[in-house]
This record gives C-alpha cells, sequence and structure tokens, in this order.
C-alpha cells in the first residue's frame, strides 16, 4: 500500500499519550487515513506486568510490596540499559552535540508509568472475571484486561483529540478496537 493507506503506530500497552494523540491527528488531517484500530494483542507484555502488579497487591495485600515490585521493574530495566556509548570527542566538537549521559546520570525506568496508565483495564477485569480459584483465572483475567485496555485507550483518544472526535462524528473517520490473536 502507499504512504498513508496503512498507518502503523506501535506502542506497548496501547498507552495513549499526547505524542501518540498527535501523531494519529497527523495520519488522519495530513494523510487522509480512514480508519483508526487500536489491536491489541493475545499476551500483552506490558498489560501482563500490570496484571501481574495487581495480582501480588492482592495476594499480599500490601502496598510496600507493590513498590518492591515497581522498583524491581525499575532495576531490570536499567540494568537492561546501561550499556553507555562514549560520544567520539572530535564528532561530538565538530557537530556541537551534547555529551551522551554517563551511568551515574542514568535515569529511572518509566515502566511504571506505562503499568500506571494500563490499571484501570486491570481493575475492570478484576471485577469482571470472578472465581480466584480456577487454574486458568490469570489468563482469563490477562485477556479480558487486554480487551479492556484497547477499550479504554480509544475512549482515551477520543476525549484528548477534538480532531478524531469531529471525524468521528461527521462519519469522515471510523475508529474500532481490535484483537489479534498469536494462536491462529
Amino acid at each position: 500500500e502507499g504512504l498513508g493507506k496503512i498507518f502503523v503506530i506501535r506502542v506497548a500497552g496501547n498507552v495513549v499519550d499526547p505524542n501518540i494523540v498527535a501523531t494519529i491527528e497527523y495520519a488522519v488531517q495530513h494523510l487522509g487515513s480512514l480508519l483508526l484500530v487500536i489491536m491489541g494483542h493475545q499476551y500483552c507484555g506490558a498489560v501482563k506486568a500490570a496484571v501481574g502488579i495487581a495480582l501480588k497487591m492482592v495476594n499480599n495485600n500490601t502496598i510496600e510490596e507493590h513498590k518492591e515490585v515497581l522498583e524491581q521493574q525499575n532495576k531490570e530495566a536499567s540494568e537492561a540499559n546501561k550499556e553507555v556509548v562514549e560520544p567520539n570527542k572530535e564528532d561530538a566538537e565538530r557537530n556541537k552535540e551534547a555529551p551522551v549521559a554517563q551511568e551515574d546520570e542514568e535515569e529511572e525506568s518509566s515502566i511504571p508509568l506505562l503499568v500506571k496508565k494500563i490499571r484501570k483495564a486491570v481493575e475492570f477485569a478484576r471485577g469482571e472475571v470472578k472465581d480466584e480459584t480456577e487454574s486458568s483465572y490469570e489468563a482469563r483475567l490477562l485477556e479480558m484486561a487486554i480487551t479492556q485496555n484497547t477499550k479504554n485507550m480509544k475512549t482515551k483518544i477520543l476525549k484528548m483529540s477534538k480532531l478524531v472526535r469531529q471525524r468521528v462524528e461527521t462519519g469522515k473517520l471510523g475508529v474500532v478496537t481490535a484483537m489479534y490473536s498469536l494462536e491462529t
């Protein structure tokens, strides 16, 4: 397909922020996209992380455990991103580049922010999936949370973007949610 026919924006957990909304508006306004599909996928890792935190909070029933889980995720993400590239001093001088951050300047992980944006979908799913004793509880909870998360993000896009709302109201843009199965 040609440019604008299929315009893909991929972000972990389908989380929506002003940058994502601006990108959607660009596709709609400048490229003429006629359909916006918010597509979740089976076994989504970002939603799975949010479900895992929710289950640990329920099982341990403490905020401290929640903080420990987030701190562990921060640590793991930081360790994964520890590779620091030293800029060539001559190139940096010639191109007037800012020096790359050193390890002691390392920023904290943003993963907890991502998980926080998915939390409402997990809370909804926990209210819908009742029998916690079934062996399939966690899998059903994850599936429901992924589905609800796509719906929540659709709602958020419509709230955040006047352009998208107007195009939907006038029938010039369709907005749907979908689920991609990794098994079929």
